[in-house]
């Protein structure tokens, strides 16, 4: 229960107070460095793709995207996360923004081919705004790091 109010927060969060604070096309997928970061402490992505498909429905939900778009791609990219695990140890923090890094990278891949597929809208990603993404992935996941007493467990 406590995932998905977390969840909930996260998403409410990302699609109102992050959403306003874009640069360069990006900004901070709050729902995705969650996750990568319940998956870098428990290691189980099978047990991260219903919470993924909740984060993701809420996201749809808050978004003027295609519904399942958001969805879609953060399953794929838990089970993206866990075949990284077999390549990258979870064994210490430096690894953690590996982890973090890669599933930015992946899942904004994922919502480019899914938009595009759709075709509802016209997008573009930037190198630098993926490099932004990135950044700001990589700078939440060290602050809710230092929370994750709190909300990680």
């Amino acid at each position: 229960m406590k995932k998905f109010f977390a969840l909930f927060a996260a998403a409410v969060l990302q699609a109102t107070l992050f959403a306003s604070l874009e640069f360069y096309g990006a900004s901070l997928d709050v729902v995705l460095v969650l996750l990568v970061l319940w998956f870098f402490f428990h290691g189980r992505w099978m047990e991260l793709i219903m919470p993924a498909l909740v984060g993701g429905v809420l996201l749809d939900a808050l978004s003027g995207a295609p519904f399942g778009v958001f969805s879609l791609g953060l399953a794929a990219t838990m089970a993206f996360l866990g075949f990284c695990a077999l390549l990258f140890p979870r064994e210490n923090a430096a690894h953690l923004i590996v982890f973090v890094a890669l599933a930015t990278v992946w899942f904004s891949l994922m919502v480019f081919i899914l938009l595009k597929v759709t075709g509802s809208f016209e997008v573009q990603i930037t190198l630098l705004g993926a490099a932004v993404a990135v950044a700001y992935n990589i700078a939440g996941s060290v602050l809710l790091y230092s929370l994750r007493k709190w909300i990680i467990t």
